[in-house]
C-alpha cells in the first residue's frame, strides 16, 4: 500500500520482481499523479506486465495518469 511520489524511480536492477510485486508498484503509481514522472523497469518486466491482465490494466491506468515508462 502507499504511493510513489518522486519524479523518477528505477527498478531496472531488480529483474527478479514477482508479478505480485509489479502489480503492487503499478497500483501505487495510480494513487499519485504521474505528470512529469517516470519509472524504469527491467526488460523482463514488460513481458510479465503484458502476460498478466491485472498488471496490464494497472499499467494502462498509469499511462493514462501521465506516467512515462521505460523498459531497459
Amino acid at each position: 500500500e502507499g504511493t510513489l511520489n518522486c519524479p523518477g524511480i528505477s527498478f531496472q536492477w531488480s529483474p527478479l520482481l514477482t508479478t505480485a510485486s509489479l502489480l503492487s508498484i503499478l497500483t501505487a503509481l495510480n494513487k499519485t499523479a504521474g505528470s512529469g514522472k517516470s519509472i524504469t523497469f527491467a526488460a523482463v518486466h514488460q513481458t510479465a506486465i503484458n502476460n498478466d491482465s491485472a498488471c496490464t490494466a494497472q499499467y494502462n491506468l498509469a499511462l493514462a495518469a501521465g506516467w512515462t515508462f521505460a523498459f531497459i
